[in-house]
């Protein structure tokens, strides 16, 4: 009931204004370049403003931008025409306005390039109740209609909540491609699985915001219960188990980056899927239990792990962390044994596992390395299978894939203005300004941004609490508890140190976890040892949720004045709206 209670509570803040389902999906294929339409009024028009959503863009020939240039052209006779700005598409499902401001009875479209949608064309005066519908639309191609079917669905003051932003400009567009069967798919630096689960959405839903969304922000609500299990099977009390339910409910960054529809979602969730089982592993004796009973732990840990690596490297990594675990606890099962051995097998129990520990221990080996080699690789190799199916058969594609993440991710030489460096991550320095609205829809002293960072009272533990579990751990009075702990956090992190190329504060996502893990761990030293204090545990808890609430605005997108978005800004490089 409590873990119901946390993720009902959570699954409203998550899916509240998620994104919009009223958008343009039927639009004008252009297929050549040079295209042309002319829209025509009837009579000359007062025009303000062009409003334009474009949908699905193939990549130029000889290289892999994304970007249209549409030519516009006004005219009062139809003979002679006046060049006015041009509009420049460089992203995709999201809508893009120009400016026009003058007076004209045809206005003239021309593409400098096909292969690409355009779901939805609006004209508009002054205002939004100044609809200005052409009478008629003229062009040699056929479909052109498409341009103006959907006029209940145009967003005249739009935001993230009708498009793309950030990186949904690549994962949702490559969903789109595998639904459509269009190969290969565009973003190709990740392996294909947590796009072909974005795809899912839209399969259910439709190529809109929602759709493209939808997935991501129900992994993020059944992280609820993952947390509070794992939390159950570590400290064993419900208590305990709430406590790092809530950490980790409330956690800013639990909820920007799960409400956009990139890949990270399902990393951080099989990351704790993988270390929850796995825990659920070294916490049986195959002594006890036999090797039979400890296997589906095992089985479904593996399997975690596969899912993890087929969606993004960094669900690698954590590979590291699981053998190690596992190891130890092979190498624990090992001490065991010599000391069984020492016993000259003159107590029963002694004798069984002197006699079990080499067939039990060669068992387990084996089954891992169907389960952490073998089984990822199926995972790993059947994400592929909708590229290779729609390719007719090129498995090439597969190594040359890996070939593709490997040059990017290692020599990507880009800069970004929201880049941060891996050892600021648990100061929450400096967060991913993920979504900038449009200034002119926005009143004066009103701000509108997504951030994406972590709650300062939850990360800010980050260095106390796995200082003091490395330090506890250091003097031999560890546990399995700290040493699950520190293997997930610096698998998950310390690959990062490494890296060279741009990273992002939402790297750090799949180490909130174990950071919320480790800080239960000493709540819950020191309740023992002061028992009073769960008062103040409950404080913490409570101010946690607070700082939730008080910051939602800033991580979702609502609109608050100013004042209310500079009093939340704590650090200087904080950007918030």
């Amino acid at each position: 009931l409590i873990m119901a209670g946390i993720t009902l509570i959570y699954s409203v803040f998550a899916f509240y204004n998620l994104g919009s389902m009223n958008v343009p999906e039927n639009g004008w294929y252009v297929k050549n370049a040079g295209e042309e339409v002319v829209f025509d009024f009837g009579e000359s028009q007062d025009l303000s403003t062009l409003y334009m959503y474009p949908g699905w863009i193939d990549r130029r020939e000889g290289d892999r931008k994304v970007e249209r240039h549409i030519e516009f052209e006004i005219s009062d006779d139809g003979e002679n025409w006046e060049s006015i700005e041009d509009l420049d598409i460089k992203s995709v499902w999201r809508w893009v306005n120009l400016k026009i401001d003058q007076k004209a009875r045809f206005v003239r479209m021309t593409c400098d390039d096909g292969r690409f949608y355009i779901n939805e064309l609006a004209f508009y005066g002054e205002t939004e109740a100044e609809y200005i519908k052409p009478v008629s639309v003229n062009s040699d191609s056929e479909g052109v209609d498409a341009l103006l079917d959907e006029k209940d669905k145009v967003a005249y003051e739009f935001s993230w909540y009708d498009g793309t932003y950030f990186d949904e400009i690549y994962h949702p567009r490559s969903a789109y491609e595998y639904l459509e069967g269009i190969y290969p798919p565009y973003e190709n630096t990740h392996p294909p699985l947590g796009k072909v689960i974005i795809s899912w959405g839209i399969a259910l839903f439709g190529m809109n915001p929602f759709g493209w969304r939808f997935f991501g922000t129900l992994c993020g609500v059944l992280m609820v219960p993952m947390a509070y299990m794992l939390g159950k099977r570590l400290f064993k009390t419900e208590f305990f188990a709430f406590c790092t339910a809530v950490l980790f409910t409330f956690d800013f960054m639990h909820l920007s980056q799960t409400r956009i529809a990139t890949i990270d979602s399902y990393t951080a969730f099989f990351v704790m899927g993988m270390y929850y089982f796995m825990y659920r592993y070294i916490s049986q004796s195959f002594y006890n239990v036999g090797v039979k009973k400890t296997l589906p732990s095992l089985f479904m840990s593996g399997l975690f792990f596969g899912l993890g690596a087929a969606t993004k490297w960094q669900g690698i990594y954590a590979g590291a962390g699981l053998a190690f675990l596992f190891f130890a606890s092979i190498v624990r099962r090992y001490l065991e044994y010599k000391e069984a051995k020492k016993s000259k097998n003159v107590d029963p129990e002694m004798k069984h596992i002197a006699e079990s520990f080499v067939p039990m221990a060669t068992q387990s080996i084996l089954f891992a390395a169907l389960f952490f080699v073998g089984i990822p690789l199926l995972i790993y190799g059947a994400s592929y299978l909708p590229i290779i199916i729609g390719t007719k058969g090129n498995f090439k594609y597969i190594i040359n894939n890996q070939k593709t993440m490997f040059n990017y991710h290692s020599a990507l030489k880009s800069t970004h203005p929201y880049g941060s460096a891996w050892w600021s991550w648990p100061l929450d320095w400096r967060p991913l300004y993920a979504y900038a609205p449009n200034r002119s829809f926005i009143p004066q002293g009103t701000s509108m941004g997504i951030s994406s960072f972590g709650n300062p009272l939850v990360w800010w533990m980050t260095i106390p609490s796995i200082v003091a579990a490395i330090v506890k751990t250091a003097k031999k009075k560890g546990s399995r508890e700290l040493t699950l702990i520190l293997a997930g956090f610096a698998a998950m992190y310390l690959p990062w140190v490494l890296v060279t190329r741009v990273a992002f504060i939402y790297h750090y996502f799949p180490c909130v976890i174990f950071v919320v893990l480790a800080t239960v761990y000493f709540i819950r030293e020191i309740m023992n040892r002061y028992p009073n204090a769960k008062k103040f545990v409950y404080a913490y808890l409570i101010a946690v949720v607070l700082l939730f609430i008080l910051f939602y605005p800033v991580l979702t997108g609502i609109a608050v004045p100013t004042s209310y978005v500079k009093a939340l800004k704590w650090l200087p490089k904080w950007v918030l709206g």
